[in-house]
């Protein structure tokens, strides 16, 4: 477990687009560095730039950490600014990332990395957390049953650096950047390579009250952008399910 600790570092994304949310978003992202930190993970805290009311960035790093790497880059939010977080990953000689929302960091235990890291001993390239908005039943849950499908979210997914960025990292402007890569990899691999996790433990997630709204209309859209974008890339939902390793969603 140390070994894969080690090579793993983690990317987390704030924002406030006003004022009075930047105390919110900065306990919220330091909650998560903090988190990462008491596991021997290093975090990278993005702050869109094209998003930020420009005070986040500058109020958070203090409060952050030791070894915490923080940037304001520009771009798409969900592509542009976690490519960014790759590369500095490259540059931190760190094999994996580990993209999470800051509203998933109670899934953040030692023993769902476990899990995630087990599944790469198994040959994953990928693996999806099988997070649960608590607030609906799990049939009811498309981002739940999305994951234990194969379609991995970057809400809490551990992917593999190299092999990401050997089929051009994330590049969706709709907000569904995992399903693009996934594709190309299926398309380039050719076996099995996904690994939906079950959490250990239900947790839930912790949705801001500002981004409330905005939750709940991605949640209602995500399996339509999810379809586009995997047409987009030329595959099919039935080709990432057919990549799910053996034994998985466990």
């Amino acid at each position: 477990m140390e070994y894969f600790i080690g090579g793993t570092g983690v990317l987390l994304r704030g924002y406030a687009k006003e004022e009075l949310q930047v105390v919110d978003v900065v306990s919220r992202l330091v909650r998560s560095a903090n988190q990462a930190h008491v596991l021997g993970l290093r975090s990278v805290v993005l702050v869109p730039s094209d998003k930020d009311c420009g005070g986040t960035a500058e109020k958070v790093t203090p409060l952050l950490p030791e070894g915490t790497i923080v940037m304001d880059p520009f771009g798409d939010e969900n592509s542009d600014v976690l490519n960014v977080g790759l590369d500095i990953l490259r540059l931190l000689g760190l094999k994996r990332g580990l993209i999470m929302s800051n509203k998933a960091v109670a899934y953040l235990t030692p023993r769902n990395l476990a899990k995630m890291h087990e599944a790469f001993v198994r040959g994953a390239l990928v693996a999806g957390l099988a997070v649960r908005d608590d607030k609906v039943s799990p049939a009811e849950d498309d981002m739940y049953q999305g994951v234990l499908q194969g379609r991995v979210t970057n809400t809490f997914a551990l992917w593999e650096r190299s092999v990401l960025c050997a089929v051009g990292d994330f590049d969706s402007k709709i907000g569904v950047e995992e399903i693009a890569p996934l594709t190309r990899l299926a398309q380039k691999h050719g076996r099995p390579f996904i690994a939906p996790i079950i959490p250990a433990g239900e947790s839930g997630l912790d949705v801001s009250e500002h981004r409330l709204a905005q939750h709940q209309r991605i949640m209602t859209t995500k399996m339509q952008r999810q379809l586009a974008e995997a047409e987009r890339a030329g595959g099919t939902f039935e080709l990432i399910e057919s990549m799910i390793l053996p034994g998985y969603p466990k």
